[in-house]
This record gives structure tokens, sequence and C-alpha cells, in this order.
């Protein structure tokens, strides 16, 4: 990474920001950086501890994961796109309100790849959508 994108990354990796563009669906989905350790806490089996955490992970090759469960690539989104909703609507029909994802970054992922997950997981009305800082 050259000495330009430095600052750049460290910015955009230590502040909270509010994903907003106009007329995207990512208009009301905020995205909010949290540490590690105060993200995902898990139990003794490995299992996270709350159940209605939801765990999104992406990896260098742009694989991911929704709470260890293989949900397609970057590339094609909508597997994880379909299990979201599906969530979400039996969420909505126990009156469970919560809506929040939390992203793992597994190894080195590309800038481009972390914006279109956002976006993907703003058009499936996520929010907050948690970036686990490692």
């Amino acid at each position: 990474m050259n000495a330009l994108h430095k600052p750049a990354l460290a910015l955009l990796l230590s502040t909270p920001l509010l994903w907003t563009a106009c007329g995207s669906p990512a208009e009301s989905s905020s995205v909010v950086f949290v540490d590690e350790s105060d993200a995902l806490s898990r139990d003794s089996a490995g299992r996270l501890a709350n159940p209605l955490i939801l765990a999104v992970a992406i990896n260098s090759e742009g694989q991911l994961s929704l709470n260890g469960i293989e949900t397609g690539t970057i590339d094609d989104t909508t597997i994880l796109s379909e299990k979201l909703r599906t969530v979400f609507e039996d969420r909505e029909k126990a009156s469970i309100d919560e809506r929040g994802v939390f992203v793992e970054m597994n190894g080195v992922v590309k800038h481009a790849d972390v914006e279109r997950l956002i976006e993907t997981l703003s058009r499936a009305d996520v929010s907050p959508i948690h970036l686990i800082k490692k």
C-alpha cells in the first residue's frame, strides 16, 4: 500500500460514519466500526452467545458466509440476500425488531468488495451495519 492510501485508510477505519447516498438503498443504513473484542462474544463451543446476532463474513477471495454458513460470493450475493430476507420476515412475525449485522473481514479484503457488501446489506434493510476492526 502506498503512502497516499495509508492516511485515508486510517481515517476510514477510525471514524464511525453514516452511509448515505442520494437515492440509494443505503439511505437509512448506518455503518459503525466496532473493535473485535467488543463485537461478537462466543460461548465455550465457539457459538455466538446471543442467538439474534447475525454475522456476515467476507474473505480475501470474496466468499461470503452468514453465521458460518456459506452464502455465495461478493459477485453473486443472491443467497445472502435471500437468507437475510427470510430471517427478517421470521423476526417480523415474531415481533423481533433486530435488523443489525456484524461484518467480519477475514484476510485482506478489497475496499470495493466491502463497499459492495455494504450496498447488499443496505438493500436488505440491515441497520446498523457493524464493521469489525481487527
